[in-house]
C-alpha cells in the first residue's frame, strides 16, 4: 500500500517544459520583491499572448515556496519519495495569487499595499482570526515573503519561490475563485485542519512518526490549492494519488507533465492548457539554514544582548 501511495511518476519522452523559465542566477542575489516584480512585468506579456485564459495580474496563479526553518526544512525532505532521484523537494509550501501582482518592488515591502495570497499554512497570519472558521485557510500579505536571506530569531526567509500560471477560462476562474475563498465548502473531502495536525505530528517526531506521504495524506497548503481547482475540474498531480497532493506534484506538473494538464473549450474539445512559469531556486540543498548552521543560536542572550562594539583607540 506504501508502494502505490508513493508511486512514482515517469514520462520517458517527457521534455522540460520551455515556458518555465529559470531566474535564479538573475535574482540570486536579491530578495523576492524584485522577483515578484518581474514576474508581474512577464505575465503582462504572456497575457497578451493568450489574453482568454492568462490574467495579466497573475490572479489565481499558483506559488510555490522553499523555506529555510525546521518546518520547512521537514517538509522538503519529506517529498524526496515521491522523486525519481530522492532528491529533497525545493519546495514547502504552496499557495495561490489573491490581487493583482505589481511591477513595481517597492510595493511588496509594506503591508499596506503588497498583493495579498490565499494559503493553508502552519503558520498563519496572526491578524487573521477566521482561520478556524474557514478550514485553516486565509488571506496573507506577500510582503511577509519577501525576504530571501536566513536570519536568526526572524520569520522563516525563503530563498526558493516560483510563479506558475496554468491557463484558466473565464468560468474556471470564477469556479476557482469562489472555492478559494470558501474552502470550508468542501471540508468532507478536504479536512485541512486534521491534514495540519497529522503533518505537525511528524514535524515534531519525524523520527517515529511515519512519513505522512507514505499514507496517502495530503501537505495541507497543496491539499487547499487543489481544493480550489477542483471547482473547475483541474487535476494538478495526474498519474499521482491525489489523496497526497504536495507541492512536488505542482511542480512535477508544470515542469515535465504539463502536456497533460488540458483545457475544455465551450464547444466541448479538449486542448492543450497553456502553462508558464518563473522561479528562482536559492537553496537546493534543503538545509534547515544555510551554511548547515542551526536555526536557533548556541545562546540566546548573544542576540537580545550583543556584546558592544569595540572602540578604536585614537592615536
Amino acid at each position: 500500500m506504501t508502494t502505490m501511495n508513493t508511486a512514482v511518476r515517469v514520462a520517458p519522452n517527457a521534455r522540460q517544459n520551455p515556458a518555465v523559465l529559470d531566474w535564479s542566477e538573475r535574482y540570486r542575489g536579491r530578495d523576492n520583491a524584485a522577483f515578484l516584480a518581474g514576474v508581474a512585468r512577464a505575465l503582462e506579456r504572456t497575457a497578451r499572448a493568450y489574453p482568454e485564459t492568462i490574467d495579466p495580474g497573475g490572479v489565481l496563479c499558483v506559488g510555490l515556496l522553499g523555506e529555510f526553518g525546521h518546518i520547512g526544512y521537514g517538509l522538503r525532505r519529506a517529498q524526496a519519495t515521491l522523486r525519481l532521484d530522492r532528491q529533497p523537494s525545493y519546495w514547502s509550501h504552496a499557495l495561490l495569487v489573491a490581487t493583482a501582482l505589481s511591477a513595481g518592488q517597492n510595493a511588496y515591502r509594506s503591508r499596506r499595499t503588497a498583493p495579498w495570497l490565499y494559503e493553508v499554512a502552519f503558520t498563519p497570519d496572526p491578524a487573521m482570526t477566521m482561520v478556524a472558521f474557514r478550514s485553516g485557510a486565509s488571506p496573507r500579505s506577500s510582503a511577509d515573503y519577501v525576504p530571501a536571506r536566513f536570519r536568526r530569531l526572524a520569520p522563516p526567509a525563503v530563498p526558493n519561490i516560483a510563479i506558475l500560471a496554468l491557463a484558466l477560462t473565464a468560468d474556471e476562474r470564477e469556479r476557482v475563485l469562489a472555492r478559494a475563498i470558501r474552502p470550508e465548502t468542501d471540508s468532507t473531502r478536504y479536512d485541512l485542519g486534521q491534514l495540519r495536525a497529522r503533518w505537525f505530528e511528524y514535524l515534531v517526531d519525524p523520527v517515529v512518526q511515519p512519513n505522512p506521504l507514505a499514507e496517502g495524506v495530503a501537505m495541507p497548503s497543496a491539499a487547499y490549492v487543489q481544493l480550489a481547482y477542483d471547482a473547475a475540474g483541474v487535476d494538478l498531480s495526474p498519474g499521482a494519488m491525489q489523496r497526497n497532493t504536495a507541492p512536488e506534484h505542482i511542480w512535477q506538473l508544470v515542469r515535465r507533465l504539463y502536456r497533460d494538464a488540458e483545457l475544455m473549450d465551450e464547444s466541448g474539445h479538449r486542448a492543450p492548457r497553456v502553462v508558464a512559469g518563473w522561479y528562482c531556486v536559492r537553496d537546493r540543498s534543503a538545509l534547515p539554514a544555510p551554511d548547515g548552521r542551526d536555526v536557533a543560536p548556541e545562546r540566546l542572550d548573544r542576540c537580545f544582548n550583543p556584546a558592544p562594539a569595540r572602540r578604536r583607540r585614537r592615536r
